[in-house]
C-alpha cells in the first residue's frame, strides 16, 4: 500500500475560529486515504506593579529560574499568599527534568510518558497501584530511578524495567509544603471519573484496559474477544469505505488546509503497518483494538457537512458486536455527527475525540505554532484572549470577556480581550492565555497555547474536555474554570508567581512529547498498547455538545 497525496478543497468547519489568521502548513505530512494514503483588593493584588517593572531577586540556594524567565519576574511579588495552598518554593515546585527511561525499541527514542504502575508516580504526581491515575490528584515523592530495561524482539514493544515498574515519571512530583496552609473557597472543576486502565503487556490481546475505558459508558458491555482473523478483518473494515474515499481531499478552514488530527492518525499508523517487519501482527501495533483509519471530518465537510449516503450504515454493518475498535474523530459532534443512530448503537468503538464527544480527549490540532521566546518579565498583559466571542454556546465567550475586563478594571491590571491578526503577538505578550471552549467542548486555541509554550486557562461549560486530564487537574500544565470561578482563579494566580512559573516550565518541557503531532501519536500508540501514557478515558458526555 502506498500513500496518496490528497487534493485540497476550500471549505469551512463549524468549530474553526476564523477571526484569527493561521499559519501555513508546517510539518508537510500528507495523509493517505484509508490504509493508504484580587481575594481582597489591594492586599491580595499587591503582587502586581501597575506602572513600573518589579525586579525581584530570589535567594533560592542551589536553584535559580532558568533562561525562560531570565532570572526576573515582572508584576508579581514572590511573597507566598497564605490562601494559596499550592504556593511553595520554586526549588520545590520546578521540574527535575524529563525521564529518559521510556524508549521505543524500533530506534526512535521517546521520553517516558509517566503513566503509573504499582507504587509509581504519574506525570500528574499521583500514585496508583494498577497503572491508573488516582481520583484525588495528590502529590507524592518521586519514584526511584528506573532499573535496566528488558529488550524485546518486537519492534513495537516499549522498553520496560526488569523489576516490572514503568520507570521514572516524565514530570517529577511536587514536594509537600513544610507549613500547613489554608485554601480559599473557590468554585472548582466538577469531578471527572477517569477509567482505571491497568498496564498490560505490550503487544498482547489483553482486553482489560480497553474494557475498563468502555465500561464507564457501557457497564454491560460483555463477551468481547480478539478476532482470530484480526489482520484480515482490519483490511476488510477499512477497505469497505473505499468507495467514499477515492477522491479524498483535505478540507480547508481559516486559511489552513491540513493535515488535521485524523490525517496524522491515518498517516502515522498506516506507515507503521505498511512498513512493518516480517511477522509483525496487528496486535503488535494496535494492541487489542481493530483500528479504523478513516478521514471522517474531511469526508463530512467535503460532502456538505454530512456523511455521504450509505457511509454511516456501512460502518454499523461492518462492525462485529464482540470485537473492540478504535478510531480518531475531530468533529465537534463526534464520530456520528448528524447520523440517525447514536453512539450507544456501536458501544464497542472507542473514540479518541479532539472535538469534545468521545471517550478519550486528544489535542485538536491545526498548524504547528512556534515557541514564544519573550521573557515573562517583559510581557504586558496578565491575561488575554484573542478570538471570536461567538463560537461557544450560551454566549460563554462573551460572558468570559466581561468577567476578565471587570477583573482588570477592579484590580487595575492590564488585560486584553478581542480579535485580530495580531493574536500571536498578544499571546506572546501575556502571562496567561484564556482558551475557552468553542462550538465543541475543545478548541484549537488550547493546542496553539501549548505549542507556543504558554500557560492556558481553559473555560468550560458542562464538561471540561481536556487532554492529559490528570496534568490539568493537578494544575501542572494549565488551569480549568467555569465562568463562576474565573474571577477567583485570576485573583489566586495573580499572587502566585511560583505556580505560573512552574506550569510554563512544564508546558515547554512537554511540548514535543505531548503537544506536537508526532508526540500526540506516540501518546495514542502507548494508550492502545496499554503502556505508560498521559491520555485519560472518561465517560461519554451526556450530550453531543
Amino acid at each position: 500500500m502506498t500513500g496518496v497525496e490528497p487534493q485540497i478543497v476550500p471549505s469551512h468547519t463549524e468549530d474553526v475560529d476564523d477571526s484569527r489568521e493561521t499559519s501555513g502548513l508546517v510539518n508537510g505530512i500528507s495523509a493517505p486515504s484509508a490504509l493508504r494514503d484580587a481575594a481582597d483588593r489591594p492586599s491580595s493584588i499587591a503582587g502586581f506593579c501597575r506602572t513600573h517593572r518589579c525586579i525581584i531577586f530570589l535567594s533560592l540556594g542551589f536553584f535559580q529560574l532558568g533562561a525562560v524567565f531570565g532570572g526576573r519576574i515582572t508584576k508579581f511579588l514572590s511573597t507566598p499568599n497564605a490562601a494559596q495552598g499550592s504556593n511553595v518554593s520554586l526549588s520545590d515546585k520546578f521540574l527535575a527534568g524529563i525521564s529518559e527511561s521510556g524508549t521505543w525499541l524500533s530506534g526512535n527514542t521517546r521520553n517516558a510518558s509517566g503513566a503509573t504502575t504499582t507504587s509509581e508516580t504519574t506525570a500528574s504526581g499521583a500514585t496508583t497501584t494498577s497503572g491508573a491515575a488516582t481520583t484525588s490528584g495528590a502529590s507524592t515523592t518521586a519514584s526511584a530511578p528506573a532499573s535496566p530495561t528488558t529488550v524485546s524482539s518486537n519492534p513495537f514493544v516499549f522498553a520496560v524495567p526488569r523489576d516490572g515498574s514503568m520507570g521514572s515519571p516524565i514530570v517529577q512530583p511536587v514536594k509537600p509544603t513544610s507549613k500547613p496552609t489554608t485554601t480559599t473557597a473557590v468554585p472548582t472543576t466538577p469531578f471527572i471519573e477517569y477509567a482505571a486502565m491497568p498496564t498490560v503487556e505490550a503487544g498482547s490481546t489483553d482486553l482489560s484496559s480497553a474494557l475498563a475505558c468502555l465500561h464507564l459508558t457501557t457497564p454491560g458491555l460483555r463477551d468481547m474477544t480478539y478476532p482470530g482473523d484480526a489482520e484480515a478483518h482490519f483490511e476488510e473494515v477499512n477497505k469497505s469505505f473505499d468507495q467514499w474515499l477515492k477522491k479524498h481531499k483535505y478540507h480547508c478552514a481559516a486559511g489552513y488546509c491540513g493535515p488535521w488530527i485524523e490525517n496524522h492518525w491515518i498517516h502515522y499508523f498506516s506507515r507503521l503497518w505498511n512498513e512493518r517487519a516480517p511477522g509483525t501482527k496487528l496486535q503488535d501495533i494496535f494492541g487489542p483494538y481493530i483500528p479504523i483509519l478513516i478521514p471522517w471530518v474531511d469526508t463530512w465537510v467535503n460532502s456538505g457537512y454530512h456523511f455521504p449516503g450509505g457511509m454511516p450504515e456501512e460502518l454499523k454493518e461492518i462492525l462485529r458486536p464482540n470485537a473492540l475498535y478504535i478510531t480518531v474523530a475531530q468533529n465537534d459532534e463526534g464520530l456520528l455527527a448528524r447520523v440517525r443512530y447514536p453512539m450507544k448503537d456501536i458501544p464497542n468503538v472507542l473514540v479518541l475525540s479532539a472535538g469534545g464527544y468521545g471517550h478519550v480527549p486528544i489535542p485538536l490540532l491545526m498548524a504547528n505554532e512556534k515557541l514564544v521566546r519573550t521573557e515573562v518579565a517583559k510581557r504586558k498583559y496578565v491575561v488575554s484572549f484573542m478570538g471570536s466571542m461567538g463560537h461557544a454556546p450560551r454566549n460563554l465567550r462573551g460572558e468570559m470577556g466581561k468577567i476578565v475586563n471587570a477583573w482588570g478594571k477592579t484590580n487595575k491590571q492590564d488585560v486584553k480581550v478581542g480579535s485580530g491578526k495580531d493574536w500571536r503577538d498578544v499571546m506572546a505578550d501575556s502571562v496567561l492565555s484564556l482558551t475557552p471552549r468553542g462550538f465543541g467542548r475543545s478548541s484549537y486555541h488550547i493546542a496553539e497555547t501549548f505549542q507556543m509554550g504558554l500557560v492556558p486557562i481553559h473555560i468550560y461549560s458542562d464538561v471540561p474536555w481536556v487532554y492529559y486530564g490528570e496534568l490539568w487537574r493537578t494544575e501542572r500544565i494549565g488551569f480549568i474554570s467555569n465562568l463562576a470561578g474565573l474571577d477567583a482563579l485570576l485573583t489566586r494566580l495573580a499572587t502566585n508567581i511560583t505556580k505560573i512559573a512552574e506550569v510554563e516550565q512544564n508546558v515547554r518541557r512537554l511540548r514535543e512529547s505531548h503537544f506536537l503531532p508526532e508526540g500526540v501519536m506516540d501518546q495514542v500508540h502507548r494508550f492502545m498498547m496499554g503502556q505508560p501514557n498521559d491520555l485519560r478515558c472518561q465517560k461519554l458526555p451526556a450530550s453531543v455538545k
